[in-house]
């Protein structure tokens, strides 16, 4: 009876660290980088807000909160209309899905334009997004002095020689 209870209070103690473990893991990978979280729609920020590399740059309170304004714009209202569009899309494709399922046989040709047209659409949605975000980061780079810009672009430069 005591060697269950020890093999049991074992396996216990086990499967605790193993589970606090694999949580730990979770958190720290968390849409986290270093000192960096993604915040505005993908791009990587600094914890007080300014896109990756601009917190290297000696920047002056005014210029801080221009960059952080420019970034925060248009964020609020972009990730309500996000989430019910894509709540929208979601159940057009499960409806799209079951029409086809209940269909006794099987359309290949209006499947795959179905899933053609799906593509186009997340195609065209990530070129929306990267102009946005390419918008922003012109806007940020705008308001550097054009000693921070030559700055900023060679720190660009370090990093794509790692």
């Amino acid at each position: 009876m005591k060697k269950l209870a020890i093999i049991t209070l074992a396996i216990a103690a086990i499967s605790t660290t193993a589970c606090s473990a694999v949580a730990g893991e979770h958190n720290k990978n968390e849409r986290r980088s270093g000192a960096y979280t993604q915040k505005n729609h993908g791009e990587r920020m600094s914890r007080d807000g300014l896109p990756r590399g601009f917190d290297k740059l000696d920047l002056s309170a005014a210029q801080k909160t221009q960059i952080q304004a420019i970034m925060q714009q248009d964020r609020p209202q972009a990730d309500e209309n996000r989430r019910a569009e894509m709540w929208q899309q979601l159940e057009n494709r499960r409806v799209e899905e079951q029409k086809m399922l209940q269909n006794p046989a099987f359309d290949e040709a209006a499947t795959r334009q179905m899933l053609n047209e799906r593509m186009t659409t997340q195609q065209q949605k990530m070129v929306e997004f990267e102009v946005k975000r390419l918008k922003n980061r012109h806007a940020a780079f705008q308001v550097l002095t054009p000693a921070q810009q030559t700055q900023f672009l060679e720190q660009q430069a370090q990093r794509r020689k790692k």
